[in-house]
């Protein structure tokens, strides 16, 4: 019986150089889907955290410093939008109809950066003097900015996705 190499036996010799003809290329939408589906998968999971505290906001975690009713239902529905959001991403990564759910979350991303904005300037002109009423806005806009952030690498990821499945449907016609 041979000794393996692992075990003390004689080890491979290394290459010469000439074999890269014998060796496994991996193309390059397989390349792009694994990158698109690593940053989606991030952004989605970067979006649910942000759901979480956006919920927790609304439900009244902070209820010692209650802002307006709309704050906390604006809060609520946005938290909830971009949890819809973040399953659509992670369903887009494997779905078998990858253009249509990676155009759904753009949309979904899309109109969540919008309504996020229009409420950071609705947070931003409500004035607030009280210490901890200007933290929870403070975090509030924290996590306005890392939705925003997150829904950016989410949509740019879902549009690498797209663009892999059109090289492999393409590859796969020839």
């Amino acid at each position: 019986a041979r000794a393996m190499s692992s075990s003390g036996g004689p080890r491979a010799k290394g290459t010469d150089g000439n074999d890269f003809q014998y060796r496994q290329r991996v193309d390059n939408h397989y390349k792009l889907m694994a990158d698109a589906r690593k940053s989606l998968r991030t952004a989605c999971l970067t979006q649910r955290l942000v759901a979480f505290m956006l919920v927790l906001r609304a439900v009244g975690v902070f209820l010692s410093v209650a802002d307006s009713l709309v704050v906390c239902t604006a809060c609520g529905m946005l938290g909830l939008c971009m949890m819809a959001a973040a399953q659509i991403g992670l369903t887009a990564q494997k779905s078998q109809q990858p253009e249509r759910l990676a155009a759904s979350y753009k949309q979904a991303c899309t109109l969540f950066v919008g309504a996020l904005l229009v409420l950071a300037v609705f947070a931003v002109l409500t004035h607030e003097e009280r210490p901890l009423a200007m933290a929870v806005l403070v975090f509030l806009e924290l996590c306005l900015l890392t939705g925003v952030g997150a829904a950016v690498v989410g949509i740019r990821g879902a549009g690498r996705l797209r663009e892999a499945f059109a090289l492999q449907a393409k590859k796969r016609g020839k």
